[in-house]
């Protein structure tokens, strides 16, 4: 496949606006058009209605699995300040911790143990694998439709990447349905909080491992930041044993709290979906860099060949 080449492309700086746009129409054009997402004769939990269930909802130490919902605001909850770093944060700065990230995973675990009725299904995040409108595509950075051809025209990856979008829609577990790193607050206590419901409904549960471990995966490679050539490489490969230590005490939390039974394969579809989505969205603000073409590599090899996989779970 011929590589976008980043000398040719200079950056394209969009606002965080934009960026927030462009991740709902990342949900929008994932909602899988041979799902039904409207339950016949029975009307769906709200945003609101979905975030006071999963407040009411208590892990270790009593803490909620999200903070109080204080109202609604033009049909979005609003809920309880958090002025503490978001996940993501501490995992780019290297203060993020084992217990923090087992709590992650136990979070996850309860929320998924527990299925209130009239649910959604669950909003998938996924590149954009489907035609664009043009509109949207005349948004786009010339490094994103550089992104979206390479997409589009590797057929293997391509329909892998539809089946398995589907796939994390059709299961019947409550998901969180974007459990990123930056979604997940920690409390002076070390407590994660989830907060941003609007993708959450029912699926499989490797819908939330998948983002959550393709985020801790991303955000151990951004913080990796070196010059190019050999101290570059070096970097990248302390990042990504640093991702496999921190993805591994995520899922052992989440399978010693007791958590579904994950199957190994679509969770190594799912973690290269959530890296190619991650991809697609930092290539709005950034060249085509050494960490995209990484992000981009690991997300493409595991989608084809999961078994890669197991160099970094092999409890899978």
């Amino acid at each position: 496949m011929r590589q976008v080449s980043a000398c040719r492309m200079p950056p394209v700086v969009f606002s965080i606006p934009y960026v927030e746009a462009l991740r709902g129409v990342l949900l929008s054009i994932s909602d899988t058009p041979s799902v039904d997402r409207v339950v016949a004769g029975e009307r769906t939990l709200t945003e609101t209605e979905i975030a006071r269930l999963a407040a009411s909802l208590r892990v270790r130490g009593n803490a909620p699995v999200t903070p109080r919902v204080l109202m609604t605001r033009m049909g979005r909850p609003v809920l309880e300040a958090v002025t503490t770093p978001r996940l993501d944060a501490r995992v780019q700065e290297g203060s993020e911790t084992p217990a923090c990230l087992e709590a992650v995973g136990h979070a996850l675990a309860v929320l998924h143990a527990t299925t209130p009725a009239n649910l959604p299904l669950v909003k998938v995040e996924s590149p954009p694998w489907e035609a664009l409108s043009a509109p949207f595509w005349m948004g786009l950075s010339r490094v994103q439709r550089r992104m979206v051809g390479m997409l589009h025209t590797h057929r293997e990856l391509r329909q892998e990447g539809r089946r398995v979008r589907d796939q994390l829609a059709a299961g019947q577990t409550w998901c969180h349905g974007d459990a990123r790193t930056n979604n997940i607050c920690v409390l002076p206590s070390g407590t994660p909080v989830f907060i941003d419901w609007e993708a959450s409904g029912t699926g499989r549960p490797e819908a939330d491992l998948g983002l959550l471990c393709s985020s801790l995966i991303t955000d151990s490679l951004v913080a990796a930041k070196a010059p190019r050539g050999p101290q570059a490489h070096m970097a990248l490969s302390r990042g990504m044993n640093r991702a496999a230590v921190l993805t591994r005490e995520a899922l052992s939390g989440y399978r010693g709290a007791g958590g579904h039974v994950l199957d190994a394969e679509l969770l190594a579809r799912a973690v290269g979906c959530g890296l190619l989505a991650r991809v697609f969205m930092r290539v709005s603000v950034t060249q085509w860099d050494r960490i995209a073409e990484t992000l981009y590599q690991i997300g493409s090899r595991l989608l084809l060949e999961p078994s890669r996989w197991r160099a970094i779970d092999a409890c899978g």
